[in-house]
């Protein structure tokens, strides 16, 4: 077994402690990735190293979405002043982090799942999601960063 592999690994004690955890699907972070941008995407993948009991893993990937959040905010205010439409850094953005959602996190739900642990709701991310867009839109306008008229 590797070093990645034993990271990764998911050690259960104690079957019925396994059967109580739900963990967010990668279609569920994708759904907040897509909706809510990285920063909640990643908030999702945070939740679940929480609730396999991997809280340093969670605040690595809190603190690496916040970093790559203020790179991407950044880079819309930078290429702004080009005329660049900040909508083509969504796709890519998007893609990369499902790709590191997938390679890090992929395995242990689909084991998880495979040996009877629930899922949530991808219904649930999805309000969550729009909750969040709602919020950071609202945000963004207040702060006069985002307007809807040029």
């Amino acid at each position: 077994m590797s070093e990645m592999d034993e990271w990764m690994a998911i050690t259960y004690e104690d079957d019925d402690w396994m059967n109580d955890v739900k963990l967010y699907s990668i279609v569920g972070i994708g759904i907040a990735t897509f909706f809510g941008t990285i920063l909640l995407g990643g908030i999702i993948m945070a939740l679940n190293y929480v609730k396999l009991g991997k809280k340093l893993e969670a605040l690595n990937t809190i603190l690496i979405t916040i970093i790559a959040m203020s790179f991407i905010f950044f880079l819309v205010l930078i290429l702004k002043e080009f005329d660049f439409p900040s909508l083509d850094l969504t796709a890519p953005q998007f893609i990369v982090f499902m790709l590191l959602a997938w390679k890090f996190q992929g395995q242990v739900i689909e084991e998880h799942s495979a040996m009877g642990g629930m899922l949530e709701s991808n219904l649930k991310v999805a309000g969550i999601s729009v909750l969040f867009f709602l919020s950071m839109f609202l945000f963004l306008s207040r702060a006069g960063i985002f307007t809807l008229s040029q």
